[in-house]
């Protein structure tokens, strides 16, 4: 896990405490998810460039990157 994304997930995940991983498409999309699979409605709480710095320190996808 790149530390960028550590950091995001950390903050969905102080908003969204049930959530355990994130998973990056072959399109380099996140999806958070918790644990029964419930994807969290982002609002402007969430910081979509802590999210795209994420994506972008990635070398390969698709991943799943658990919590």
């Amino acid at each position: 896990m790149t530390p960028e994304v550590k950091v995001a997930l950390d903050h969905v995940r102080s908003l969204f405490p049930d959530v355990v991983c994130v998973t990056y498409d072959e399109e380099w999309r996140w999806h958070y998810e918790t644990g029964s699979g419930f994807l969290p409605s982002f609002d402007e709480r969430i910081d979509i460039a802590l999210l795209e710095d994420a994506a972008d320190s990635l070398d390969v996808v698709p991943a799943t990157l658990y919590a």
